[in-house]
């Protein structure tokens, strides 16, 4: 072998250590890929930490988060990257109304979903979620159906231990079919969640949401006394609603 083909074959060696990501201002970076996936703690918490903020000190919450981001992205840590974009993208979502800058940050931790997948079976199927509610926001039925059905294929195969995240992916669609005006189509989700709250009671917040999506749409039917049944029933749970993300 030759000195031009012993550089050629060190060269692909290298590479093969090195994996592409996009930094947030659209550059591609090349980092050093970990031969078994490293685990920082302090991150995570921080994570954790910064998503306990939200609605109380939303803009602390970013800055924190923003942080983790840039320190995640240093030490090569995809499932830190992973955790706060999705954080970022659902603060801007959820939080700030500004989808179209959510779905930067959603869109670009897919790479980071797909290899974080071994700490967290249900991140990848997160992250079609949260592009869902991104596009649902937005106004963009069709495209928010398209990534919550994938939601539901990759939930439902850890249906058994994630009862309570397939319930909300769920009511997800349902809405989604409820904005469409295709009330039909909604119903037998909703039906589904009254069923899987009957096996877990960690579906008990999805449940009153579906209730009252339930008695929005009894409402517009005219059938004001089982649509009021509902909303007697949410009132009295005193769980406060939140958007599915």
């Amino acid at each position: 072998m030759n000195q031009v083909n012993k550089i050629a074959l060190l060269l692909l060696l290298f590479l093969k250590l090195l994996v592409p990501v996009r930094a947030q201002d659209g550059r591609i970076v090349w980092i050093q890929e970990a031969a078994t996936p490293i685990v920082l703690p302090y991150i995570d918490s921080g994570v954790e930490k910064a998503k306990s903020l939200i609605g109380k000190n939303t803009d602390s919450a970013i800055l924190l988060l923003e942080d983790l981001h840039s320190q995640s992205l240093k030490r090569n840590y995809a499932f830190g990257m992973a955790q706060a974009m999705l954080a970022l993208g659902s603060i801007y979502v959820v939080e700030k109304g500004e989808p179209a800058k959510g779905i930067v940050w959603i869109s670009q931790a897919y790479s980071y979903c797909v290899r974080s997948e071994e700490r967290d079976k249900l991140l990848l199927a997160k992250w079609y979620n949260s592009m869902g509610a991104s596009y649902g926001a937005q106004g963009i039925n069709d495209s928010a159906l398209r990534y919550f059905y994938a939601t539901l294929k990759k939930s439902k195969l850890y249906e058994r231990r994630h009862r309570d995240f397939l319930a909300m992916v769920y009511n997800n669609i349902a809405f989604t079919y409820y904005s469409l005006k295709q009330n039909q189509k909604a119903i037998p989700y909703l039906n589904k969640i009254e069923s899987l709250a009957l096996m877990d009671r960690s579906t008990e917040r999805e449940l009153y949401k579906a209730y009252s999506i339930r008695a929005t749409i009894l409402v517009e039917e005219g059938q004001l006394d089982r649509a009021q049944t509902y909303l007697n029933l949410v009132n009295r749970s005193h769980i406060v609603m939140d958007k599915n993300i």
